[in-house]
């Protein structure tokens, strides 16, 4: 189920990364007229017929017309109006990823650990691994913003596909089958390996 789930979240976290990399970013008068709540907005026009391939690409532009300030402030709606994009396909990949997650990797990590260690460092184990990925998720969460800002949408669903990839080889390649085993047989399992 382990192995599967990833398999799983790799295909879901694919299809985001297709999603946004074939993503288009184009403003245009229809989309200034929208803003025009937005001081100096009007300058936008000097990108009016421009498409840019990326969201990187685009928020580098907006910020040479606008400046820093604005484009920052504003980032939200100027995507909004400017991006042309499978909405759809991204939030299938996005709950597609979700479904994948509670699936597989979210209940049975737990499960797989109550099994994998002895009773004697269980106690110990358990309390590490929970809190490794705790802070593994805390610095997720923290980093996000800024790889959103410096790699882009895309490259962030393939940042993190790799490293599921890198953790489902390494989990295929060291995971015993737990399956009907007792605890004792799932040690020897493991130090077999």
């Amino acid at each position: 189920m382990m192995i599967s789930g990833l398999i799983w979240v790799i295909l879901s976290l694919g299809i985001c990364a297709y999603g946004f990399g074939s993503a288009k970013y184009e403003v245009t008068d229809k989309a200034i007229a929208e803003m025009q709540h937005i001081p100096d907005v009007n300058k936008l026009s000097s990108l009016v017929g421009v498409s840019f391939a990326t969201d990187i690409e685009f928020k580098e532009a907006v910020k040479g017309v606008m400046g820093d300030i604005s484009a920052r402030d504003n980032s939200s709606i100027f995507l909004q109006k400017s991006a042309v994009l499978n909405a759809t396909l991204i939030l299938i990949g996005i709950l597609s990823f979700i479904a994948a997650f509670h699936f597989s990797v979210g209940p049975i990590m737990w499960v797989l650990l109550s099994e994998i260690f002895p009773i004697s460092v269980r106690g110990i184990a358990i309390p590490f691994f929970a809190l490794l990925s705790s802070t593994i998720s805390a610095l997720t969460q923290f980093l996000f913003p800024w790889q959103l800002a410096n790699m882009g949408a895309s490259t962030i669903f393939l940042f993190y596909g790799g490293i599921v990839f890198v953790g489902l080889i390494i989990l295929y390649k060291y995971l015993p089958e737990t399956k009907n085993l007792t605890i004792e047989e799932i040690q020897l399992k493991l130090e077999k390996k």
